[in-house]
């Protein structure tokens, strides 16, 4: 699997494998894909007070927001004593 994904390769992953693997879907957000459309700033400065995320997100809005952070390549980790979800490199 991994020589396929790094040479650009396709897999096919079914709701069962997501399970097995203990993956999760991330669902599309309107007001996360709404918001990304206006750029990184904007989005961050919608979601995130500083490097921290708001308060009162729902965990839906938060793996929209992860995933979209993702495919924009800018890291994203969960604090492990607070929980809370932040963007270590962004200067504030």
């Amino acid at each position: 699997m991994l020589q396929k994904l790094s040479t650009g390769g396709k897999i096919e992953v079914k709701a069962d494998d997501l399970l097995k693997w203990g993956f999760l879907r991330v669902n599309e957000i309107a007001e996360v894909k709404q918001q990304i459309s206006h750029g990184n700033e904007e989005f961050i400065s919608n979601f995130f007070t500083g490097k921290v995320i708001k308060e009162g997100l729902g965990f839906d809005v938060r793996n929209a927001i992860i995933y979209e952070l993702f495919n924009r390549q800018t890291g994203s980790k969960t604090d492990d004593e607070t929980g809370y979800l932040y963007i270590p490199l962004l200067s504030e």
